[in-house]
């Protein structure tokens, strides 16, 4: 077996490596709009860029956005895979607001399940 390039393996379909852009379009549109590379001349907070996404977005693309993420995030124990599946679907850093990318995405995911269900 060929070594599968380890920002795509938390994606594997079939055998064929999968962005995480491509995997998860939906929640690709959320974060990248809104958490570009110029998001904090927008925004104070990456928090208020993430509530204008969910606030902006139509109730199938949250549904489907947290559907993505459910079934195409890393493992939660694994911080270096988070980091690489949160670069390639937004530019947000959480460490320089104290945070791992496995508790932010931890509450990108909490924050788009309550939008989706409410």
């Amino acid at each position: 077996d060929p070594e599968v390039d380890p920002r795509y393996r938390c994606c594997l379909h079939e055998r064929v490596a999968v962005s995480p852009c491509d995997a998860c379009p939906e929640l690709f549109q959320m974060l990248a709009a809104y958490l570009h590379q110029d998001w904090p001349l927008e925004y104070e907070t990456a928090e208020d860029a993430l509530k204008d996404s969910v606030s902006d977005a139509w109730p199938e693309r949250l549904t489907q956005a947290a559907a993505e993420l459910h079934a195409h995030r890393p493992p939660r124990d694994d911080e270096e895979a988070t980091r690489r599946f949160l670069n390639e679907l937004c530019d947000y850093h959480p460490p320089g607001d104290g945070l791992t990318y496995i508790a932010w995405l931890d509450h990108v995911q909490a924050v788009l399940d309550d939008a989706a269900n409410a």
